[in-house]
């Protein structure tokens, strides 16, 4: 199993972050997460958090030209099954590669 914590926003996902003894290896993150202000503020978890896997999940399917700044996107409604196959695949996958060329997003 997983140890989880859950946090209700994006401010309190940030003091978690902050304040942790021990930092997480995943975040499962909406992209439009209250009080986080959408990709900038992914970004500033990779920045932050280089070893930390974000996987983003929303309403609204990026478009072909958008670039999500996480690890791996999923698109709502999922299943239960998705979100745990996809949580697995990250986490066996390791820490995320270092960006290229001052680069903070991948490929969602």
């Amino acid at each position: 199993g997983y140890r989880v914590t859950i946090a209700i926003d994006g401010l309190e996902a940030l003091t978690l972050l902050q304040t942790g003894t021990e930092p997480p290896r995943l975040a499962v993150v909406d992209r439009k997460l209250p009080n986080f202000g959408g990709d900038a503020r992914l970004g500033l978890l990779r920045r932050r958090w280089p070893e930390l896997r974000l996987l983003v999940m929303s309403g609204m399917a990026p478009s072909a030209h958008d670039t999500v700044p996480g690890d791996s996107f999923l698109a709502k409604p999922f299943k239960p099954e998705a979100l745990l196959a996809e949580v697995d695949r990250l986490l066996q996958a390791g820490p995320p590669p270092a960006p290229e060329n001052g680069q903070e997003s991948h490929p969602g």
